[in-house]
Formats: C-alpha cells, sequence, structure tokens
C-alpha cells in the first residue's frame, strides 16, 4: 500500500502528536508498506500566529502540498492530520482521485473547545470580556467549520479514544463505520521488563505534561494541597518546562510547592528511567485525545490515577489495572491518592495488571488496525464507484 503522511509538526519521536505520527510512519514502514510523509517544513508558515495560521494559512497548505504530490504520485491513501484538512479533502473528492482521504485526529478540536468553555465557566477561570474576547470567538467560530467540513469531505476518521468517535458519530453524523478509534501505543523499549516496585515508589507521585488547562492542572494543585497536610512522606516529580511551572506555581500552597521536583522535558529513554523511579503516575486532564504518557507509566508497572476521559477511560478498568476518577473532581483524587499511598501491595498489584494491559498495545498492533481500516475505506470507496 502507497500512504502519504501529513502533518503541520516536526517528526519529533518524543513529542505527542507529532510522535505519533512518527511511529505509526516507522510501524507502517516495518509492515512492508511505502510511506511518503510531509512536515511542518514542508508546508508554508507564513502566519506566525498558531490559531490564525491555523485558520488562515494551514488549510490551503495543506491543499496545495497535496495536490502536488499526488499530480506525481498515485497514492492508496491520504493520511491528513486535524480538520485544517477540509479544503485539502474538498479538493480531492472533487478530483474523483481513486485515493481515500482520511482526516486524523489527536483530540477533536470542536471538543476540545467545548469541554474546556465548560470547565473554565465551573473552575471561575477569567475570561477575556467583549470586546477583548471578540478575536478568540471568531476563532472557535472558524475551527467549528473547519471541523464540520472535515467530517463531510473525509473518506474516514481515524481517532485514539471513544469519545471522540462518538461526537463525530453524534454531532456530524459521520457514520461508524467510517471512524476508526485506534489507541495509541508505549515506545517499544517500555516493554522490556520494568523495575520492581518498591514501598518508596508507592510514595513517590509522577505527572508528565504542561501546566495547562486541559491537564488539570487546577484539578491537582487542590488535591495536592489537602494532601500534603497529612502524608509527610508524599513527594511529585512534575516533567514540564520552567515556563509551564511559573504559570502554575500561584496554584500551590508554600507547603505544596516544597513537595514538588520539577523535571524538564525528557526523551523516551531518560523518560523511562524516571518512570522507573516512581510509583504512582497521576492524570487529572478535563480534555485528552488519548493521553500517551499514563499508558508509558503502565507498560512500566505503574499505578495510573486518571480522569475518567480520553484514552484512559477506555484502557483502565477502575480498581484493576488503575484507578479512575470523575473528571475534574480534585476530593476523588485525594482519596485515590491517599487509598494507593497507604497501601503498597494494591499499588504493586494494580501496577503489574496495568503492565499487562499496556503490553497488548504495541505501534505494531497500531499498523495493522490502520491498515486494516485504509483496506475497508478503499473497498466501500471502490464498491461505491462500480454502483455509479
Amino acid at each position: 500500500m502507497k500512504i502519504l503522511f501529513v502533518a503541520d509538526v516536526l517528526p519529533d519521536p518524543d513529542s505527542g502528536a507529532a510522535g505519533t505520527e512518527y511511529q505509526t510512519i516507522q510501524a507502517l514502514r516495518a509492515a512492508g508498506h511505502e510511506v511518503d510523509a510531509l512536515w511542518s517544513s514542508d508546508l508554508s508558515h507564513r502566519i506566525s500566529h498558531g490559531n490564525l495560521h491555523y485558520l488562515l494559512e494551514q488549510p490551503r497548505a495543506y491543499r496545495s502540498a497535496i495536490a502536488s504530490r499526488i499530480d506525481a504520485c498515485d497514492y492508496d491513501v491520504l493520511h491528513v492530520n486535524q480538520s485544517a484538512a477540509y479544503l485539502a479533502a474538498r479538493n480531492h473528492r472533487k478530483r474523483q482521485s481513486r485515493a481515500v482521504f482520511v482526516c486524523r485526529s489527536h483530540g477533536f478540536e470542536l471538543r476540545a473547545i467545548e469541554t474546556l468553555a465548560h470547565w473554565s465557566k465551573k473552575l471561575g477561570i477569567e475570561q477575556r470580556s467583549f470586546p477583548r474576547s471578540l478575536p478568540g470567538h471568531l476563532i472557535d467560530a472558524g475551527i467549528a467549520r473547519s471541523c464540520r467540513l472535515a467530517a463531510r469531505y473525509a473518506d474516514g476518521h481515524i481517532v485514539s479514544c471513544t469519545e471522540d468517535r462518538d461526537f463525530l458519530i453524534n454531532r456530524f453524523a459521520v457514520p461508524t463505520g467510517q471512524i476508526a478509534c485506534i489507541a495509541q501505543a508505549a515506545p517499544d523499549s517500555y516493554l522490556q521488563d520494568p523495575k520492581a516496585m518498591s514501598i518508596e515508589r508507592s510514595q513517590r507521585l509522577l505527572m508528565v505534561g504542561p501546566a495547562r488547562l486541559w491537564k488539570g492542572v487546577h484539578i491537582l494543585a487542590e488535591a495536592w494541597n489537602r494532601l500534603v497536610e497529612t502524608h509527610d512522606a508524599l513527594k511529585l516529580t512534575w516533567v514540564c518546562s520552567d515556563q509551564d511551572w511559573a504559570e502554575a506555581e500561584a496554584l500551590f500552597s508554600p507547603v505544596a510547592k516544597q513537595k514538588v521536583s520539577r523535571v524538564q522535558p525528557l526523551a523516551q529513554d531518560a523518560l523511562m528511567a524516571l518512570y522507573d523511579s516512581h510509583g504512582i503516575f497521576l492524570f487529572p486532564s478535563l480534555f485528552e485525545g488519548f493521553g500517551k504518557a499514563p499508558l508509558e507509566a503502565m507498560a512500566r508497572g505503574l499505578c495510573v490515577i486518571a480522569s475518567d476521559t480520553g484514552g484512559m477511560r477506555d484502557l483502565i478498568n477502575s480498581g484493576r489495572n488503575g484507578i479512575l476518577f470523575e473528571t475534574g473532581n480534585a476530593g476523588q483524587l485525594e482519596s485515590a491518592i491517599a487509598e494507593l499511598c497507604s497501601d503498597d501491595d494494591k499499588v504493586r498489584r494494580m501496577g503489574a495488571s496495568a503492565r499487562e494491559s499496556a503490553m497488548h498495545y504495541s505501534w505494531e498492533r497500531v499498523a495493522a488496525e490502520t491498515v486494516a481500516f485504509y483496506q475497508a475505506l478503499i473497498e466501500r470507496k471502490q464498491q461505491k464507484r462500480a454502483a455509479g
């Protein structure tokens, strides 16, 4: 199968969405498929403002770059990231090409906008008032339009969690057969035998990710501020940038801040060593398209405490291979941490079960499920063309 991947990111295996695309490409090539890729360096970037680039430039950049490639090469699949692919998808449909056009989402943008608007209001986070809020509203409306048109014109959609799948079905009436929900994977190196769990590790908590609203930093801070008053042995390591911490620091009490060790973002091998020195992984996100970090933690035998959203909602059987708590509920997060840190046997058992679950999620599986979906779309399109 000959496939063209297009993503407005750099090919960084250590990054989120970029890492997913990079690893998927490598797995597809390892399976014998021919894969070409267009990355951000291959696309126009005249507009420096991120959201304005996404709305005004990226759709046209995608359309132009893809048109140039398919004029020179006959592809079976065009695999394009984000709803900004809508112009390219519409152009592809007009060309009546035999190739299938697949829109890849790592967290459906309109669901993200609506979810975070809800939480901003609920948490009392200050929003810009009119007229300063007008540009943001216009950008959100533009993104909503991109999502609607991508849903209309793409032959198929790949998402990583059932929440995104259900959103496409319920909001845009995308047929179930045109959506593949494909969970992501931990690096292959993470599947080697993990370090043995210890009592000391069960007191060491780890969080990986930026201090942003969608990562649940407000929920984490509320729970942590209370926990440190009664659990002196607990320690939290947070992998985030200096800028992220500067923005989040004010949410933490003086005592809570003293119990947080910060680590700069790490490459996968170095991050694995950090997983191996901790016992409990925290993932209090308010929105996720999937969430690779907790799956990586599961692969290393950590016990994951995650909010009931994104990929963890699909992967964790709460009480068996991890703990799910109600999204946004700091009290439940606090209780889950308190329960686990006082029972190292439970941490060990859940971590072992988490490890067993994670072993079923490899990039080889991602490639196999992706190809199966491509093939189903190709057959569907061939049948439709044959029927006239």
